[in-house]
């Protein structure tokens, strides 16, 4: 699966803002960096991915659409 986002109004850096990546509630990234990324090692059926922008300290930036989560579904011969 290809995550990828767009950023409007910040920058992801090491020192700075970054994205939290929650999948299926149980396994969490941190992204400092702004490109596409590869989701590996999900079993067939449904999935949810969340994505929320966090300041340096880890705590939740505020914006009107963070954050967001989307459902998708794998499945064999689709």
């Amino acid at each position: 699966i290809l995550l990828d986002f767009y950023l409007v109004n910040t920058d992801l850096a090491q020192n700075g803002n970054k994205v939290k990546v929650e999948i299926d509630g149980n396994h969490t990234v941190i992204l400092d960096k702004w490109c596409p990324y590869v989701i590996t090692g999900l079993e067939m059926g449904d999935h949810t991915v969340k994505l929320s922008l966090i300041d340096n300290d880890g705590n939740n930036i505020e914006a009107p659409f963070l954050p967001v989560e989307r459902t998708f579904s794998l499945q064999e011969n689709p």
